[in-house]
């Protein structure tokens, strides 16, 4: 077709060109029993709250790692998002903005979802104290093997 145009010496409009686009992917999604299963089998793992957020409010997995104890109101049951974490290729991660602007939103947390953010916190505050604190009091020394 495009020698075809060429020949008439015009360049085509758009009624004329048919771009072909990538076949829909329906999404697959969990039932509530496979759901509960993976609940039950991450239950004390650091990534529980994760699996938590994206199975019952869903989120992208991006827009979930890019919250922040900031985006969340335990008060209001509820979560901003307000950034995406992304990976770039050579460069690492990088939080850049949501894919459009309607996925800027308040997301409304269920009991189940704000009891496991809850239960994150207070475990990611007592992993990240005892650590900072010992650092900080040897943070001028040079490091030696035992």
């Amino acid at each position: 077709m495009r020698s075809e145009w060429m020949a008439a010496g015009r360049q085509p409009n758009r009624s004329e060109v048919h771009v072909p686009r990538p076949a829909h992917k329906e999404m697959k999604t969990l039932t509530a029993e496979q759901l509960d299963r993976l609940f039950e089998v991450t239950y004390g793992d650091r990534w529980h709250a994760l699996w938590v957020l994206l199975g019952t409010r869903g989120l992208r997995i991006g827009e979930a790692m890019g919250l922040q104890w900031t985006d969340i109101d335990f008060t209001a049951r509820s979560l901003v998002i307000q950034r995406a974490l992304q990976r770039h290729r050579g460069a690492g991660l990088w939080f850049v903005d949501p894919k459009s602007a309607t996925s800027r939103r308040t997301v409304t947390l269920g009991g189940t979802a704000c009891a496991t953010l809850r239960e994150h916190r207070a475990r990611q505050y007592k992993e990240w104290s005892l650590p900072r604190r010992a650092k900080a009091r040897r943070q001028s020394e040079p490091f030696r093997k035992p």
